[in-house]
């Protein structure tokens, strides 16, 4: 099993939508994929048409109930799991309960690789340092968005300060790809160009354009490849979901279904 999260200190970078549509990917592809949703707002559970649910990620961390019982079947091969609405005291409480919630976020990846899912993939809310800590021991990489700016890329750069005290050599694969592309603009380009030269192989070779269909389908509780399927955009992230399949070993979490073997 594959187990990522999406992590940004900035918002506006297209974080929740990549998630979503991330999700959407596998699922269609046959993988079996949870979605959770860690930002108390609810985006990504709102794009998926889940408003205001009780309980989520919030009941799970705080009490020994089981994942099948927070999980919200979405569609075929995908499920859900809302932030809940106490999810926000996770951050006031996060200092006195650390160890617990640490170790019940273990106990999730257990679960959904027991429950038979290839991928599970979480949703950050931009700038909670509690987050960060809580999954860099648990996921087998960090996905980084990054939409091509200097203010994008100064926030970028106070980002791995942080994961650079938190991560060791046993820590989650760090990747940086870039969204609200826009190959025509001088900025981009030198945008593309800085990280490549920071990050190498580790910048993800699919970009995902700038389109307003992106923006528009989560209105709708659609992914892209629901409201427009044809869309280049749709296109974008079929290719960084299958460069995500193809590149990203995640030995720490990596099951026989992609190694062929028991590891």
């Amino acid at each position: 099993m594959r187990s990522m999260a999406l992590i940004n200190h900035k918002g506006g970078v297209g974080k929740t939508t990549a998630t979503f549509n991330l999700a959407w990917a596998w699922a269609d592809k046959n993988y079996k994929t949870m979605a959770i949703d860690l930002d108390p707002q609810g985006a990504l559970s709102a794009s998926m048409g889940h408003v205001n649910a009780e309980h989520g990620m919030d009941w799970y961390l705080k009490t020994d109930v089981p994942v099948r019982d927070i999980r919200i079947n979405i569609g075929k091969n995908i499920w859900l799991i809302p932030p809940g609405s106490l999810l926000s005291d996770i951050k006031v409480s996060w200092g006195a309960h650390q160890a617990r919630y640490s170790q019940r976020l273990h106990q999730l990846i257990v679960e959904a690789q027991e429950s038979g899912m290839d991928f599970v993939v979480f949703d950050c809310p931009p700038a909670d340092l509690w987050v960060i800590e809580l999954l860099v021991g648990t996921v087998g990489a960090l996905l980084i968005p990054v939409t091509p700016d200097y203010l994008a890329l100064q926030g970028l750069s106070m980002l791995m300060k942080k994961l650079a005290e938190e991560n060791d050599e046993k820590g989650p694969e760090v990747y940086v790809f870039l969204t609200r592309y826009q190959a025509r603009k001088r900025i981009a380009q030198e945008a593309e160009q800085m990280l490549k030269q920071h990050f190498g192989s580790h910048l993800l070779e699919a970009k995902i354009r700038e389109a307003v269909a992106v923006a528009e389908s989560p209105g709708f509780g659609q992914s892209i490849f629901q409201y427009a399927s044809r869309h280049p955009a749709a296109m974008d992230y079929l290719d960084l979901a299958g460069e995500i399949i193809s590149r990203l070993t995640l030995q720490s979490n990596y099951s026989a279904t992609y190694a062929g073997k028991q590891t």
